[in-house]
């Protein structure tokens, strides 16, 4: 059973990301736009674009970037009903079993992650919702819900949905506030701000430490070791764009973006900061030559 689809980020569609006059003009002026159209169209977005032919290298290196914040993404979404946690996911074991030709082991932890979604309230919508690639995928999708559901009434009775509820937005934000900002802004900060995939290790800590109360995250090491975890990759081959962080006056923050051609310092408004939760990160950006 196909359980994984790319998750898309509200503003981080190809072409909302060829908008930004940031990523338009690094990345996507090189793609029609009937080509990021018919990306759109499709389950697999990031897929189909790398697998477009004759581009520029660092295109495919953001596409590679742009697909890994799916991923991560899609960890983050399991891990609100313990489907996964930073370290382990469910869905990472079955196609590692897979791979290993260890179906017997896939087919344990496609259960286990089936169960755990199940009872939180997903895949219990009208079949007519889901997308099934053949009618055997179908056929094992319903014996699987109807098992879970003759499980679930066993145990805890036919009102059993009472006891399993998700956790809101601000809950799980709450718990891995680091990985979701990072898998959020990794692609745009805000609008023609590098992505926190432009920065480097230093840069990442400077900015997370500085948002966040969590006094780890001031180790490049540690936050390294949450992108590592994350599968979330950055793009840029050599150096990094943003080679700094630091707070300055009225709680703002200016980030440093070395350039040899020293384009002119520039700077944003709280209106065009990057949006978490409720809260709201403005950011001055200072392009230094």
């Amino acid at each position: 059973m196909a359980l994984t689809r790319e998750h898309i980020l509200p503003g981080n569609k190809p072409s909302e990301l060829k908008h930004d006059p940031f990523l338009g003009g690094l990345f996507f002026q090189f793609v029609d736009d009937w080509i990021l159209s018919a990306a759109e169209q499709r389950e697999d977005t990031w897929q189909f674009l790398l697998g477009v032919r004759r581009l520029p290298p660092g295109c495919y290196d953001f596409f590679e970037a742009a697909l890994s914040v799916s991923v991560a993404a899609n960890k983050l979404m399991h891990m609100s009903y313990r489907g996964a946690t930073v370290n382990r996911s469910l869905l990472e074991q079955m196609n590692q079993a897979r791979a290993k030709g260890d179906n017997r082991a896939a087919e344990k932890s496609m259960k286990q992650f089936f169960r755990a979604s199940y009872r939180h309230g997903f895949w219990q919508g009208d079949l007519a919702n889901y997308r099934f690639k053949s009618e055997a995928e179908r056929i094992e999708f319903v014996q699987l819900r109807d098992e879970e559901e003759g499980r679930l009434c066993k145990q805890h009775g036919r009102n059993w949905r009472t006891k399993f509820k998700l956790p809101s937005t601000e809950e799980i934000q709450s718990e891995n506030q680091a990985s979701h900002l990072m898998v959020n802004g990794w692609l745009r900060w805000g609008f023609g701000e590098p992505g926190l995939c432009f920065y480097s290790g230093k840069a990442l800590a400077d900015l997370l430490s500085i948002l966040l109360p969590d006094p780890r995250l001031n180790d490049a090491e540690y936050c390294k070791k949450i992108r590592q975890r994350l599968g979330l990759k950055q793009p840029f081959r050599g150096k990094p764009i943003v080679t700094e962080a630091r707070r300055i006056s009225g709680g703002l923050i200016e980030i440093t973006c070395p350039n040899k051609k020293g384009p002119p310092k520039h700077q944003l408004s709280a209106h065009n900061g990057f949006s978490f939760g409720r809260r709201s990160y403005p950011i001055y950006s200072l392009s230094q030559c």
